[in-house]
């Protein structure tokens, strides 16, 4: 009681702003404003330090204690993680059974070999160029947005080959077109993909690498798990299992990237200076082994 009537009496007694710092500091004044003395405070238990402000005694009653805000952070990141490894295993084992469905599609439209080399060098060179502007949109947008519309994207073209196909409307320009617009989406996803581990836990060189080992072991679990499934399921003849077991599983990718919270910011507000990219690629040449290792990945890529 004493701590609000304390409130109230420095409440009423605060003066304006012309006044005298000497009066704005003093709350037992005798000559306060007529209104001022309807307000009954006990000066005697008055203390003109700030602390006489706030409550003497704590307040009980029935509240829970609130969950630090630090623990609920670690709890949403480590779901993200969780989250973003398991659509990454996930949409790896559509990716690569898609490698062995494509062909196996396009044969069983009648075409030749050489139609299917070109349709893998369209993909390719379309993967590249979404690869390209994956770059401009996740600058745009955010690295976990562009992550789930582009693994959206993929499954709804990908859907669509395995329902034409069942209803006897697919046809090797309709397969190569759809095919397309996945190979386009999936450059998208690729660079969003890879940019979201530095999204989820920063720069701190430990948890980065640990993420990004995590990573690759999906990514590469999921490569093998793919081409298998797809392989047993073709065994002995044509089946349009495979082609809804893509879909479906880039739909499962998709909708588990929806369980990533909003992943950190990735740059501060304070302007960086622009990197000089001509010091780096005379950096690179220069050196032998940043030579080698690019020349090494360049045929390797090939």
């Amino acid at each position: 009681l004493h701590a609000t009537a304390d409130l109230a009496g420095e409440i009423t007694n605060h003066p304006g702003s012309n006044e005298s710092d000497s009066r704005r500091d003093d709350f037992t004044l005798k000559d306060s404003a007529p209104h001022d003395a309807e307000v009954p405070v006990e000066t005697g238990s008055r203390d003109k330090s700030p602390q006489s402000l706030s409550p003497s005694r704590p307040e009980t009653g029935n509240t829970q204690p609130a969950v630090p805000p630090s623990q609920t952070q670690a709890g949403g990141a480590k779901r993200g993680i969780w989250a973003y490894l398991t659509g990454v295993f996930a949409a790896q084992v559509a990716n690569n059974a898609l490698v062995v469905s494509l062909p196996l599609v396009l044969m069983h439209l009648g075409q030749h070999i050489g139609t299917i080399g070109f349709a893998t060098t369209l993909t390719t060179a379309l993967d590249m160029s979404g690869t390209l502007v994956s770059g401009w949109l996740t600058q745009r947008f955010s690295p976990e947005t562009v992550l789930k519309a582009s693994t959206w994207a993929r499954a709804a073209a990908l859907i669509a080959i395995p329902a034409m196909l069942a209803a006897g409307a697919l046809t090797a320009p309709w397969a190569i077109a759809l095919y397309a617009v996945d190979a386009l989406a999936r450059g998208v996803a690729d660079t969003a993909r890879n940019t979201m581990p530095m999204a989820l836990v920063g720069k701190e060189k430990p948890a980065l690498d640990a993420l990004n080992s995590k990573a690759r072991a999906a990514f590469n679990l999921g490569g093998i798990v793919g081409p298998a499934l797809v392989g047993l399921l073709a065994l002995k003849t044509f089946s349009n299992t495979g082609n809804w077991l893509v879909a479906g599983v880039f739909a499962a990718a998709a909708a588990v990237y929806h369980f990533i919270p909003k992943p950190i910011a990735l740059t501060s507000p304070e302007k960086t200076a622009t990197p000089d990219k001509g010091a780096a690629i005379k950096k690179i040449v220069s050196d032998k082994w940043l030579r080698t290792a690019l020349l090494t990945s360049v045929f390797l890529e090939l």
